[in-house]
């Protein structure tokens, strides 16, 4: 079944070029979705430890603590893990600092610096919405992907025939 609102799973996986609209310049990032499977496995890893962390104070008869005390240190753990597994590639990044400008290469180091310095925020910010929108089906994407496959009733015909013919 196909509805209107279905997102593409393999490309949540695999990764989309998508514009950072809010940003000046042409500047494309190559990023996965939050739903795929490495960024669910880290998310999920990071709230064991937690736990984990949370039952031993319990046990040592000490309060349970408050993990992420800081909201900024809680914050650039979440960038840091963005970096780390769902941004890929970025184009169109222009160092201002050289005259003229000049393109600069991606590296994961470079990926993790845009992601987690203060003044690069707008950027960190553009990656999180790209990753929201990761797999979103072009409108009208139903109706071509009927055109595209025959109808289910021609399917079964099909199928019912050719198992009478074996």
């Amino acid at each position: 079944m196909q509805f209107e609102f279905d997102v593409d799973s393999e490309i949540e996986e695999k990764g989309e070029w998508q514009k950072l609209d809010s940003l000046p310049g042409e500047i494309e990032v190559l990023v996965r979705s939050t739903n795929c499977a490495d960024w669910r496995r880290a998310q999920a890893k990071i709230q064991i430890e937690l736990a984990k962390i949370a039952k031993q104070a319990v046990a040592d008869g000490k309060p349970e603590p408050e993990i992420y005390e800081d909201p900024i240190e809680y914050e650039s753990g979440q960038r840091r893990l963005y970096s780390k597994h769902l941004l890929l590639d970025v184009k169109g990044l222009k160092d201002f600092s050289k005259k003229p400008p000049a393109e600069v290469k991606f590296t994961d180091a470079l990926g993790l610096e845009l992601m987690t310095e203060p003044d690069h925020r707008r950027f960190a910010a553009g990656v999180v919405v790209a990753c929201s929108k990761v797999g979103e089906r072009e409108e009208g994407w139903l109706e071509e992907a009927a055109k595209n496959s025959e109808p289910e009733s021609e399917s079964i015909a099909k199928s019912r025939t050719s198992k009478k013919t074996r």
